[in-house]
């Protein structure tokens, strides 16, 4: 805990534990094991097959950026979206190196020479931004190769010919970050390959002539570059990707000379690169992108292979293409990961296309859950039970079932009748009130109402003119407090609380710029403790009570040199027991 948090023995907490049920981050890392991925190629409909760029959106899609188009997949199949010639809200280019999500679900894409493109919430229309040189607060090029969203909703936009740019958010204008020669403040390229904002308010700029450290307080610039007499010194300057580990650390992949970890205490790194005489180095110096997955492991994708590296030992385990092993990865050459909020690992390939990879693979092994419609198969998201012992579970892809634990049937509640059909069958989160309603959360429909003794349905959904509406149409968690209040965790809209008196909502939204406010605006996990105070988990803004509403919201965030911390900042679960003890999972 924080030295800033309020103490356990606050008066609005009686006990708060906080336990680790599996092995420490560090342990799960090192475990390496076979792994077999699913592809998914042109066969199955992808575009083209060199996967630059991927993202999730606030509404559960995958979005995939090819040198052939933008590719969106729902989980079933691919929609594809290309250059269209006179026809407006179409792209402007098929090159699309880089694609990001801000704070408000919009989907921005990178092109090769058609500027910048912008994608809003539910629309299938693209905003086409270009460089104007006769106006400078425009984007400063049509050829941009990397995009990244901070945690305050800023996106900053690497160009390959005129540097990096920074777009605020609800402006229009472009702020410009050039070199110039002779000033040793300024970034040592206007060539940007990589961009990565840290936890200490560093925007770290990679290019083909060094890394720059922007201090995104006082606006100066640090350079990091090789220096053939200095082994900390960077091992190349040509920097591909960049990312920060949970634990702090700063790896940087380079186009030749392997991995590197910056050495914050003084200032060097050190690297990590390919041994042909030692199996368990990195397989490749050509480091095209690294990824921190949700149980800890460190991913590194090179021009040859995956690497899960044990950060204890310095070792890699190699993941390679097997042209005899239809479930090894589709190509060894790795340009692109992310990890998916359900868990699963994507492997974007130089030639090949994709390749998904479920941890939980590693863990147990597969449950298939049946309902009475054999033709849906989906993951089970959720449980509820009314006062009758009905069943309701909550699949996503398959909607809503409901089991009759007397006669062991089980069938889709109400799916033929439009009157009593829910808004969405991706469902994320079930909650049955003291009137023995059946609220449903949905991805990307709204909050559903279900009367379960008539069937009838209402559903609450986002209105971007209405500040009492649901603050977003997705979903993760509900919860009913003690006075009949429905809680609403969201997807993107942070906390919504529902009066049903007025049937309106209040919104607890996530400031950057507000201490107070909710600490994320994903909302995962709800309860209320015996005091009455709400607590409230996050993905990636850890744990968040409301013991006044006027006062706002207090946190608990992971501390790295604390072990007496919040293990982690994203929290799935919350429950209070009968003695007062609030457990976070």
């Amino acid at each position: 805990m924080s030295k800033t948090t309020p103490t356990i023995g606050a008066k609005w907490l009686g006990t708060l534990a906080v336990i680790s049920l599996f092995h420490s981050t560090a342990a799960v890392a090192e475990t390496a094991q076979p792994m077999r991925f699913k592809r998914l190629t042109l066969d199955q409909g992808l575009s083209q097959s060199a996967v630059m760029t991927m993202t999730q959106d606030a509404t559960g899609f995958m979005w995939f950026g090819t040198e052939n188009g933008l590719n969106r997949y729902d989980g079933y199949e691919f929609l594809h979206f290309k250059r269209q010639r006179a026809t407006a809200g179409a792209l402007s280019n098929d090159f699309i190196p880089s694609v990001a999500t801000d704070l408000d679900g919009n989907l921005w894409i990178a092109t090769d020479g058609g500027g910048l493109a912008k994608r809003t919430v539910n629309s299938d229309q693209f905003e086409i931004i270009r460089h104007e040189p006769s106006d400078p607060r425009t984007v400063a090029s049509n050829t941009i190769q990397k995009l990244h969203v901070d945690e305050y909703g800023t996106l900053w936009i690497g160009t390959r010919d005129a540097g990096l740019d920074r777009l605020d958010p609800g402006s229009e204008v472009f702020l410009h970050y050039r070199h110039r020669d002779q000033d040793p403040q300024s970034l040592t390229s206007d060539y940007i390959s990589a961009i990565y904002a840290d936890r200490s308010k560093n925007l770290w700029v990679g290019t083909d002539h060094g890394l720059n450290r922007l201090d995104l307080v006082t606006g100066d610039v640090a350079r990091y570059q090789h220096n053939a007499q200095d082994p900390r010194s960077l091992s190349d300057n040509r920097i591909l990707s960049i990312y920060q580990d949970r634990q702090g650390s700063l790896w940087i992949g380079t186009a030749g000379g392997g991995l590197n970890r910056f050495e914050s205490h003084n200032g060097g790194f050190t690297r990590f690169s390919h041994d042909p005489a030692d199996s368990n180095s990195l397989s490749n110096d050509q480091v095209e992108t690294i990824l921190e997955d949700a149980d800890g492991r460190l991913w590194v994708g090179t021009a040859r292979g995956l690497n899960l590296m044990d950060r204890r030992s310095g070792e890699f385990t190699r993941y390679l293409n097997n042209p005899a092993d239809p479930e090894s990865l589709s190509d060894s050459y790795v340009i692109s990961l992310h990890q998916d909020r359900g868990g699963i690992l994507w492997v974007g390939t130089k030639t090949a296309g994709l390749n998904k990879w479920n941890p939980r693979s590693w863990r147990m092994g597969h449950h298939v859950v049946r309902t009475g419609d054999q033709s849906a198969s989906a993951n089970v998201t959720s449980f509820a039970e009314d006062r009758s012992g009905q069943l309701y579970v909550g699949t996503f892809g398959a909607g809503l079932n409901r089991i009759d634990r007397k006669s062991g049937t089980a069938a889709r509640f109400d799916a033929d009748t439009t009157s009593s059909s829910i808004s969405d069958e991706r469902v994320m989160a079930l909650l049955v009130d003291h009137q023995d309603l059946l609220w449903v959360g949905t991805m990307g429909g709204g909050l559903n109402r279900v009367d379960t003794a008539s069937g009838a349905v209402k559903v609450y959904r986002r209105d971007s003119s209405d500040p009492t509406s649901l603050s977003s149409n997705g979903v993760m968690s509900l919860f009913e407090d003690r006075r009949g209040n429905i809680w609403v965790g969201t997807f993107g809209g942070g906390l919504s609380r529902l009066d049903r008196d007025s049937d309106t909502f209040r919104r607890f939204d996530h400031d950057p710029a507000n201490p107070a406010s909710l600490a994320s605006p994903r909302a995962t996990a709800l309860a209320q403790d015996h005091s009455g105070a709400i607590w409230v988990g996050t993905d990636g803004g850890g744990l968040n009570v409301l013991a006044d509403e006027d006062a706002g919201f207090r946190h608990y965030r992971h501390d790295p040199a604390d072990p007496h911390s919040l293990s982690s900042d994203t929290v799935y679960a919350l429950h209070v027991d009968a003695k007062g003890t609030l457990w976070i999972g």
